[in-house]
């Protein structure tokens, strides 16, 4: 079992988790308490914010259709040398690499849970630095597969 700690969210860098040999699970651990950590420190949204109770507008869906559009264009972009980014995608590119569609499905994994995803390395995979918007439309987008797999089919 890994002791965690408030710090531990620093740990998360890829020469780190390489260097120490930690293991998927336990990443998958310490991405957790970072998220519990940001949400208990007020990163999230209180309930019954405007923004949760404002019923969506046909202008704000259709920001919503366009982030999750330009999303996806930037995921075929940046990311899909390496990585499966498409709903029809069985396997990714990088057998290492998991599939988006994987990602977005991980128990627990919330919009503010793939933004911490998004801005933490991985094991094997290049720090990259991604723009404030298109980290936005990458979650999005990566949000749009968690919704579409938990349809009733």
């Amino acid at each position: 079992m890994i002791n965690l700690q408030q710090g531990d969210c620093i740990g998360l860098h890829r020469s780190t988790l390489v260097q120490s040999g930690v293991s998927t699970s336990d990443a998958v651990k310490r991405l957790a308490f970072c998220v519990l950590v940001g949400v208990s420190t007020g990163c999230a949204s209180p309930a019954g914010s405007p923004q949760e109770q404002a019923p969506a507008t046909p202008q704000s869906r259709s920001a919503g259709v366009n982030a999750r559009s330009s999303g996806l264009a930037y995921a075929e972009r940046a990311c899909a040398t390496c990585h499966a980014v498409n709903d029809d995608q069985l396997r990714s590119p990088d057998p290492n690499a998991p599939a988006f569609e994987l990602i977005a499905n991980t128990p627990g994994m919330t919009i503010m849970a793939l933004n911490v995803w998004l801005h933490s390395p991985h094991k094997d995979m290049p720090l990259l630095r991604v723009e404030p918007d298109k980290l936005e439309d990458l979650s999005a987008y990566l949000y749009t597969l968690k919704e579409r797999k938990a349809e009733p089919g």
